[in-house]
């Protein structure tokens, strides 16, 4: 109720005063002002938005308009937004990157493909996560690039964006991933398989039996966590011979895979 009440009177003081403090106050002023607008959520204001947009200098400012016409979801928006990836602040070229994908702006995704080789990790994760919410599979290619990324948090929304298009394309790469460094990136990686489901299930089964690395623990949290009683006649092998710590492993898969079938 008290939040409704508060846009209410913003509603209620009327857009005239919000236009002249984006164009006349000082920087916070102006600021407040379009995260004022962005949260009446009138696209009678995208307009100003834009304007304030592409001619304001302070980044503060910008950052608030992109969010402001995020929320409002108006695609008019997405010309003054896509430019705004290349703002010289790092921190507008993030909110753009992620704004350009709550849009679904298609056309935009040659400049999202840009921003996966920002400087900034931020800018690059934002761009990932945005080209999997437009989710084409165009951008597929482009996602896997990204797999070799430096940073682990880039790497970690990469296979992560994967999971969430569940093309089964990307079944040998996220593979490929459940040997990466970084632990976190491999459980992404075990779960975007698990999102593919039964078609990732033959590749998981045969890095089992042909590795002999701790990929092989990912590969079978992989297969616990699909909802298919196609492997449970391997796991059930597994849980008879082998190494012990793998039989255990095995056995906690089982149980899941078996409660799943269950139901």
């Amino acid at each position: 109720m008290a939040e409704n009440f508060g846009i209410g009177m913003l509603e209620f003081m009327g857009y005239k005063d919000y236009f002249e403090k984006l164009k006349k106050g000082a920087e916070n002023i102006r600021a407040i002002a379009a995260f004022a607008l962005g949260q009446i959520g009138d696209k009678k204001t995208v307009a100003q938005l834009i304007e304030t947009l592409n001619t304001d200098t302070s980044s503060m400012v910008k950052i608030e308009c992109i969010r402001s016409l995020m929320l409002i979801k108006d695609i008019k928006a997405k010309d003054a937004i896509e430019k705004a990836l290349n703002d010289e602040n790092p921190s507008v070229r993030a909110a753009s990157a992620i704004a350009l994908g709550v849009l679904k702006a298609q056309d935009a995704i040659q400049s999202l493909f840009g921003a996966l080789h920002d400087i900034s990790t931020e800018v690059r994760v934002n761009a990932i996560d945005s080209l999997a919410e437009i989710g084409t599979k165009d951008v597929i290619d482009a996602i896997s690039k990204a797999l070799k990324d430096p940073e682990a948090m880039v790497r970690i929304h990469a296979v992560g964006a994967l999971g969430v298009i569940s093309s089964i394309n990307s079944i040998p790469k996220l593979i490929e991933m459940l040997d990466d460094s970084d632990a976190i990136t491999k459980m992404m990686s075990a779960w975007s398989l698990s999102e593919i489901g039964e078609p990732a299930i033959d590749a998981l089964i045969q890095l089992i039996e042909n590795s002999k690395g701790e990929n092989r623990i990912f590969a079978l949290e992989a297969l616990s966590l699909i909802k298919s009683s196609k492997a449970i006649p391997f796991i059930k092998k597994l849980t008879e011979t082998g190494e012990e710590w793998i039989k255990n492993i095995a056995k906690e898969a089982l149980k899941k895979m078996q409660e799943y079938t269950k139901k």
